[in-house]
């Protein structure tokens, strides 16, 4: 028995070609060599990231380098209010852009919001100015960057009443928007 073939027409004669299993179309070289690099820089990215807490050379020296992501710090955020009763829901909005991670619910009907973030990186001004806005609002909006940041945090947020003000002095330090004018404009903006 004969293994599969594809007709093609051409100059009004059926020519035949073998297909071969698990290809059942074309090479496209283009795709092949974009997949190809996608997979060699994922592999270089694997390779050079190493354990957290291990040391790397840079330039003839060695720094601690932390190689924590952002979804790391999320998690072990969620076990710790999960821990303490509350829920860390993950919030998402479809009309605003900048809202932060987590919704935090606390027992006696405390509510605040989490940004969280890796190790060392900032809150976007988007991020900023929905954090002004909640926190107008009367809600704490606060920013968890680091493991050793979670549970101050979670104490501060379950020592705070709501109506009073908004917890300060824990979590990562959120830099603040500044306000500039623009040309032919009567105001600030931020």
């Amino acid at each position: 028995m004969m293994g599969a073939y594809e007709f093609r027409w051409a100059a009004h004669s059926a020519e035949s070609t073998p297909v071969y299993p698990g290809r059942r179309s074309h090479r496209d070289p283009t795709a092949d060599t974009a997949i190809g690099n996608i997979m060699r820089e994922e592999r270089r990215k694997r390779k050079s990231l190493p354990p957290d807490g291990q040391k790397r050379e840079f330039g003839g020296h060695q720094r601690r380098e932390t190689c924590m992501r952002e979804s790391e710090v999320e998690k072990a955020f969620v076990d710790a209010i999960k821990e303490v009763g509350g829920e860390a829901l993950k919030f998402t909005s479809q009309t605003m852009n900048g809202v932060p991670d987590r919704l935090v619910l606390l027992l006696g009907g405390k509510c605040a919001f989490v940004e969280l973030k890796a190790p060392g990186k900032q809150m976007r001004p988007q991020q900023r100015k929905r954090r002004e806005q909640l926190q107008e609002l009367g809600f704490p909006v606060l920013c968890v960057d680091r493991l050793e940041q979670i549970q101050p945090v979670i104490a501060a947020l379950q020592q705070w009443a709501p109506g009073e003000p908004v917890p300060t002095g824990v979590g990562a330090i959120i830099p603040e928007l500044e306000n500039i004018t623009l040309p032919g404009k009567g105001g600030n903006v931020r």
